[in-house]
């Protein structure tokens, strides 16, 4: 009996050793709090070995948050609990940097849940406009505010100064940027694993104005079903649309403008066959230009879409050419050297060439790169310019009393920003062009991207960060501002299509199709 008895102290003993250790090794080396910090010292290497603006005495403001912002977010570690406050920890501190393009996502979370929360939401959605935060989305009862009603505060608390103050460090600090609003207005009612808040303020309660009336609900949690996840989605971007052309009626156009990365073989294909038929066809009055969905990728695929429309109006391409190549004229993009910089796009150029083919215009591009890039580290070179000759040739002014034959029309929403906004740029360039939609998004002039990945434990972290500098005229962090503001969920086609016809007949004096 004695030794039945020892051998169960002895299992017993080991199980609470095994049990031990694995707490140990989980504080000690699996928490979230753990992964934050290693994940944030990696974003903060990547920055300091790779961005632009570390070699520019006169970033100062970017300088300072370098170094300061890095302190604060480190400072947070200690509030990391849950794979949310991770997230939290990383966005405060990619945010405070204010540019778009310094950014990232969770390629793969843990395997464990043990540090995992179910995703909440309120039983609604909001969305930011113009001209206050709406409902978007909600489930059906009448203990839910209706869609379409404006918040006002929650628990006296203004929402605009709620949002700004408690959500925005986390999201986007440019409040004067639609979707900065917006990011933080859908996260005041949702809580989700990788959008976390820390010491998010607690409401019971919430004000709407409706009718003119101004109404108080009651705030209830609950978990988000798979249903409920579809169409909260649905409601943050424009669903993924091919580059396209459609016919709407003898002479009017609208084409998707809304992929210039081509990650797929079949997006390749289409803007191939998108380019081809702007190219046969003889006469175009009316195009409608739709970027919803496209949050940049290569500025090249915009201006072949932009040249392919003009090839069979001489006058009109020569403007543009002009105009484009005036504007830009004694300016060239400057990269900053590094190795993680090269390994990075030798990736990208391997996945380019799989996707694409060996002489698409993309490897091409992404090769001559690569071996300029080469040249200037074994040179030990700490930049070099993106075109070899950086000066352009001087050309006359363009003629300014040229106008356009055609009804140029543009659409944009809350999210196009990077060589969307060049795109933007330069279909702004032609006379009498009519914007309409959304607000759009903004950068800095630290552009182009070199994916970083940061892996701990079963977790993989991918990190963004800006590797030229980009000399242009646009200012930083300024949107544009459609000539007419779209103030209703811009990813219904059923109710912006209309508008948009309603707007060009206005705008141009002709009669609306109708679709």
């Amino acid at each position: 009996m004695s030794i039945l008895r020892n051998r169960r102290y002895i299992a017993s003993g080991i199980f609470i050793a095994v049990i031990v250790a694995i707490i140990m090794v989980y504080f000690n080396y699996l928490s979230p709090q753990h992964r934050a910090k290693y994940h944030l010292d990696f974003v903060h290497k990547s920055i300091n070995e790779m961005h632009p603006a570390i070699l520019e005495p006169d970033a100062t403001a970017f300088l300072d948050w370098h170094k300061n912002g890095y302190q604060k977010a480190r400072e947070l570690l200690l509030q990391v609990h849950t794979e949310a406050d991770e997230a939290a920890v990383l966005r405060f501190y990619m945010a405070g940097y204010q540019d778009p393009h310094v950014n990232g996502y969770w390629d793969k979370r843990p395997y464990s849940k043990i540090d995992a929360k179910e995703d909440l939401w309120a039983g609604f959605v909001l969305a930011a406009k113009t001209n206050g935060y709406f409902v978007q989305y909600r489930k059906n009862g009448e203990q839910y505010p209706p869609e379409n009603a404006k918040i006002l505060s929650c628990d006296q608390q203004p929402i605009d100064e709620l949002l700004k103050q408690h959500f925005s460090p986390y999201f986007d600090l440019r409040w004067h940027i639609l979707k900065a609003r917006d990011y933080s207005a859908k996260a005041l009612t949702l809580m989700l694993s990788n959008t976390g808040i820390l010491n998010r303020p607690q409401f019971a309660t919430c004000d709407f104005l409706i009718n003119n009336n101004i109404n108080t609900y009651t705030i209830y949690w609950s978990t988000i079903s798979e249903i409920e996840a579809t169409h909260i989605a649905e409601n943050y971007y424009s669903p993924y649309r091919l580059p396209l052309v459609t016919r709407l009626d003898e002479d009017t156009h609208w084409i998707n403008v809304s992929d210039f990365q081509l990650n797929t073989p079949e997006a390749v294909e289409s803007q191939t066959q998108l380019l081809t038929e702007l190219l046969s066809i003889n006469e175009m009055n009316t195009v409608i230009l739709d970027t919803r969905g496209n949050q940049g990728g290569n500025s090249t695929h915009g201006f072949d879409i932009l040249s392919a429309i003009f090839s069979k109006d001489p006058e009109a391409k020569n403007y543009f050419l002009n105009h484009l190549q005036l504007k830009s004229q004694g300016s060239s993009g400057l990269f900053r050297v590094s190795w993680q910089f090269y390994w990075s796009y030798d990736y990208m150029l391997n996945k380019t060439i799989a996707i694409q083919g060996a002489q698409s215009e993309q490897t091409l591009m992404l090769q001559d790169l690569l071996i300029r890039l080469k040249n200037a580290l074994n040179r030990g070179e700490k930049s070099f310019y993106q075109a070899e000759n950086s000066e352009h040739n001087n050309m006359p002014a363009p003629d300014d009393n040229w106008k356009s034959h055609m009804k140029l029309v543009l659409i944009t929403d809350r999210h196009c920003m990077s060589s969307c906004l060049d795109f933007v740029d330069w279909a702004k360039l032609i006379p009498n062009l009519l914007h309409l939609g959304e607000p759009t998004d903004a950068d800095t002039i630290y552009t182009q991207v070199a994916d970083m990945q940061s892996k701990y434990s079963s977790e993989s972290f991918i990190f963004r960060v800006p590797i030229k500098t980009n000399k242009r005229q646009r200012e930083d962090n300024k949107p544009y501002i459609p000539d007419v503001i779209y103030e209703g969920n811009i990813n219904d086609d059923k109710l912006l299509k209309p508008w948009v016809f309603n707007q060009i007949e206005k705008h141009f004096n002709t009669p609306a199709i109708q679709d």
